[in-house]
């Protein structure tokens, strides 16, 4: 870090040689061209926290060009204080002394604080709420790695149930090395499939979930109520990252749908279903997070008809209306479903970032750049 400082006018006193008279005046001075080398390493404890820590190396701080000015109060005092060398190289020495022991503590701590705030957000993001239960991702580190010339962190990438954690039986899949961008973040379909596993251990999505009004064929039956959509599965979700497509599969699930005419639940017709969803995934900024939003959206449905409580039923007409009412349910659930928060630094922004979607992984890929450029620190 290259910076210019500034020495704010300071009073002081010395007196001659025989100790005749005291002269009192201020001092100031700048200094240009200054340095400041350190080295940021990211320590881990025996459960996978990490922790960056920023040190300075003796001599890693160097004051640059510097002048110092003095201004004396009594008639005399100028030229003896220039005759005396009061302001000299010495003294500019103990100012870099005290700089180096002052400010380097200062600005590694600038460092440390919010780069291990971020830490503690991508290690523990908030806990995903569905209905009275909490998923909370477990992403203590695995490992960290300085070489070539890049920090690569690797991440457990689980999710379990807050109430019930258990450990995944699911395998995650061997990582892609990161390429020349400035930032990659990856993540393989096993951290989605471990939410899925545990949502479905816990029987989350089973409940009943409200539509509210589409025009269908039961409106037939019950015109203007809303739909009620009861769901229950014969297995856990299904994620994959593959050829630039994410998709999340439901199999064999047994829907019943209903109409809620004056808070009575009435029965219609109850289906065995296959579905696909497809994700799309953006990144939403701001000057001070950034998140990556998922997008849920329909991209295939197949249906058999167990049970009609209405009668015969045109299935072209049935299969029509349930993929408008799967649609609106993905809506409400893209409405509901919170963003993963990214760990971001103060005065870096991602730039020209990019999806890639391949071999079971999902990476972020994007370049660092200043948000609001300085290179001025004032002491």
């Amino acid at each position: 870090m290259i910076c210019q400082i500034r020495l704010h006018t300071r009073d002081f006193f010395f007196r001659d040689p025989l100790g005749l008279q005291k002269c009192t005046g201020q001092i100031w001075g700048t200094a240009k061209g200054g340095r400041f080398q350190a080295m940021n390493t990211l320590e881990l404890d025996s459960d996978g926290n990490g922790k960056v820590v920023t040190v300075s190396p003796p001599g890693g701080f160097d004051i640059g060009t510097a002048e110092l000015h003095h201004k004396m109060d009594q008639m005399g005092c100028e030229a003896l204080a220039d005759v005396l060398h009061l302001v000299n190289s010495a003294i500019i020495d103990l100012v870099g002394q005290q700089l180096q022991e002052k400010l380097v503590p200062i600005v590694a701590d600038l460092v440390d604080t919010p780069l291990n705030v971020a830490l503690k957000l991508l290690e523990k993001p908030p806990a995903l709420g569905f209905g009275k239960e909490k998923f909370a991702l477990d992403n203590s580190f695995v490992s960290v790695d300085y070489g070539n010339q890049r920090i690569t962190h690797t991440n457990k990438g689980e999710f379990k149930s807050v109430g019930h954690p258990l450990e995944s039986s699911l395998i995650p899949p061997a990582m892609s090395m990161p390429d020349n961008r400035d930032f990659v973040m990856s993540f393989s379909d096993y951290v989605a499939n471990t939410l899925f596993e545990s949502l479905y251990a816990e029987h989350i999505g089973e409940s009943q979930v409200k539509i509210p009004f589409v025009k269908t064929l039961f409106d037939k039956q019950c015109p203007k109520c809303p739909i009620v959509i009861a769901v229950k599965f014969a297995a856990p979700l299904q994620q994959t990252f593959e050829n630039g497509h994410a998709a999340i599969t439901m199999e064999k699930a047994m829907m019943e749908v209903g109409a809620l005419k004056d808070s009575t639940l009435m029965p219609m017709v109850t289906l065995s279903v296959n579905a696909v969803a497809g994700v799309d995934f953006k990144l939403e900024q701001t000057s001070t997070n950034a998140d990556i939003k998922a997008i849920l959206s329909l991209d295939s449905f197949s249906q058999e008809l167990l049970i009609s409580h209405i009668g015969d039923l045109d299935m072209s007409d049935l299969t029509q209306d349930m993929t408008l009412l799967i649609s609106t349910l993905l809506d409400t659930l893209n409405k509901d479903v919170p963003p993963l928060p990214i760990p971001v630094v103060a005065g870096i922004k991602l730039s020209n970032e990019a999806f890639v979607l391949e071999n079971r992984e999902l990476r972020l890929e994007a370049d660092l750049v200043a948000a609001k450029p300085s290179n001025v620190v004032v002491v």
